[in-house]
């Protein structure tokens, strides 16, 4: 797998050279409404002219739900609408529910048309904005070096990351939820998979794979191997949620001792 950056005008990038190493790249519009990231167009271009997929985000200056809406209007103005999802960045409190003007600004993106609107917190303010309670289709969150204490799909595991092709120090993440990369890089699909695990030993995992595969005959069952000599199973995919969810039902009642979920890519 190659590298998910995030960029903003801090970073200057030669794109041919570094496209060559980027998977998808997260592009910082705005910072508030007042101040537009000088280098946004140019790495719009770059990711268009070199085949990066790319995701938008505006660092939040919010001080009211009203305010929020504002900021989200510009937000999605100024913003590339090939982005394939766009982060509202809380890390500062500006207002006293965080939470309230986080997910006015979520809603008023989906409104306007984004299809997927996701929530990058500081770490040290997960808690304090309720995160948790956030509406959003992707959680993101920095941390160095350990990895975050919350649940999310996308860790910004560094801020001192080096890419062949831009300048400086470059903040890099990893995929750490049950989202694959496609699902940030595509476009929105309504196909599911069921996730089963997590296993702990190679040999668990191979006796549960033949177990499922021989339950249901015909799927697909493959494993994933995770950080840590992990292991999941992976049954699918399915292209509707009602199919998938009879499925899911079954392999509950057949395993019942198993940790198993639906998974939207």
């Amino acid at each position: 797998m190659g590298v998910i950056a995030d960029l903003s005008h801090h970073e200057i990038v030669n794109w041919s050279r570094a496209s060559k190493q980027l998977d998808f790249t997260i592009l910082r519009v705005q910072d508030g409404s007042r101040v537009i990231d000088r280098e946004y167009q140019k790495n719009v271009t770059g990711c268009k002219a070199y085949g990066v997929p790319f995701g938008n985000y505006a660092f939040c200056r919010f001080v009211s739900e009203n305010d929020a809406r504002v900021e989200a209007r510009d937000f999605w103005e100024r913003g590339d609408k090939d982005a394939t999802i766009w982060f509202a960045d809380i890390e500062v409190t500006t207002m006293d529910d965080m939470r309230a003007g986080t997910q006015a600004f979520i809603d008023e993106l989906r409104r306007l048309g984004a299809k997927r609107v996701g929530i990058y917190v500081a770490h040290h303010k997960y808690k304090e904005f309720q995160a948790d309670k956030i509406n959003a289709d992707a959680v993101w969150i920095p941390r160095y070096p350990n990895k975050p204490l919350f649940p999310c799909d996308l860790w910004q595991y560094s801020e001192t990351g080096r890419v062949d092709g831009i300048s400086g120090d470059v903040d890099l993440n990893y995929l750490t939820g049950t989202k694959p990369l496609k699902w940030f890089t595509g476009s929105v699909n309504t196909n599911f998979q069921i996730h089963i695990g997590d296993f702990d030993e190679l040999t668990w995992a191979g006796d549960s794979k033949r177990e499922v595969k021989e339950f249901l005959e015909g799927y697909g069952v493959w494993d994933m191997r995770l950080e840590k000599n992990a292991y999941r199973l992976i049954v699918g995919d399915f292209c509707n949620e009602e199919w998938c969810d009879e499925t899911l039902q079954r392999l509950k009642e057949r395993f019942p001792g198993y940790g198993m979920w639906k998974v939207n890519i």
